[in-house]
């Protein structure tokens, strides 16, 4: 069998794990033993407790690594004898670990849209869409394609479709009322760049303006009581017709998203995990895919398993 072993610091209420929770229970143990590194200590949550369980049922090991040195680590997934070790750290702070080479084989997966960089990481998990062909010359690792999204999740089994009236959902949200029209972005603010809010304040004037226009809103997600003021300066004169979502966990979250009616993107960083959790709340999402690997993330998303798959994609 072939050992492959995941490391991460994010074992808990965090996105990435949010994606994971009962995907470790998919593999064939007849052909594949998975062990999971923890860097992480354990905050209690459920996510981490999934991931728990979605190990033990295909007989596989949870191993807490955190407070040990990065020796350590790199020696503790050796003793484990790890054929391939996939790195899904997004911020990368534990690289050192498989600079120390504890695998044979090491791959970059899922958390992080680019490239290591790095000699010790042979493979970029990815898809053909979010990382075309033609970018191979500018990623240091070789390319391993997906058959459609790179991006696994397991929305399914962890967040059943549950119908929300759009009226209740959006007087709980401080939204206007149908039929306005609410345009969406849930991206963390730091993806927002000035060419994007231009462009969605264009859209929100567009509607008013139409035949038979009325009232809009822009649903962004709250940056905090110290960021907020302001975000809503940059607004303007659109800052009253802006409503900032405070942060919810998942589950609620997702239930809310099939308020807006649809979702619209940021350019330089699009949307990811955001995009998928607003898809799986029936919201349409409407991206621009760039030439970057963090400008196509969306782009990826809507043609691997957008609603309907390729058949819910208008370009």
């Amino acid at each position: 069998r072939v050992r492959v072993g995941y490391i991460m610091a994010d074992w808990r209420q965090h996105v990435t794990a949010h994606l994971l929770q009962t995907v470790f229970g998919q593999h064939d143990p007849s052909r594949v033993s998975v062990a999971i590194f923890a860097l992480n200590p354990d905050d209690g949550g459920s996510f981490r407790r999934r991931v728990r369980d979605s190990v033990a049922s295909v007989g596989g090991d949870f191993v807490e690594v955190h407070g040990l040195s990065d020796a350590d680590v790199a020696a503790t997934i050796n003793r484990n004898q790890v054929h391939v070790l996939v790195d899904m750290d997004y911020y990368k702070e534990r690289l050192m670990v498989l600079a120390l080479r504890p695998a044979e084989t090491q791959v970059a997966f899922l958390a992080h849209p680019g490239t290591t960089g790095a000699d010790f990481v042979q493979h970029l998990v990815i898809d053909r869409v979010v990382a075309t062909p033609e970018m191979s010359p500018y990623i240091h690792e070789s390319l391993v394609y997906m058959r459609h999204h790179y991006q696994i999740n397991d929305h399914a089994a962890s967040y059943p479709y549950r119908a929300r009236s759009r009226t209740e959902v959006r007087a709980q949200e401080g939204l206007p009322e149908p039929p306005a029209l609410v345009v969406a972005n849930f991206n963390g603010l730091y993806k927002v760049e000035p060419a994007s809010l231009r462009l969605w304040m264009q859209v929100l004037d567009a509607a008013v303006e139409a035949p038979g226009g009325g009232d809009t809103a822009l649903w962004l997600v709250s940056a905090g009581k110290e960021a907020d003021p302001f975000v809503r300066r940059r607004l303007g004169r659109h800052s009253g017709r802006t409503v900032l979502a405070q942060m919810a966990d998942f589950d609620p979250h997702i239930q809310r998203a099939r308020a807006a009616d649809f979702f619209l993107d940021s350019f330089t960083y699009t949307a990811h995990t955001t995009a998928v959790d607003a898809l799986w709340g029936g919201v349409p999402v409407v991206t621009r895919p760039g030439e970057t690997i963090s400008s196509r993330l969306a782009t990826g998303a809507l043609g691997g398993f957008g609603p309907g798959g390729g058949e819910g994609v208008a370009r």
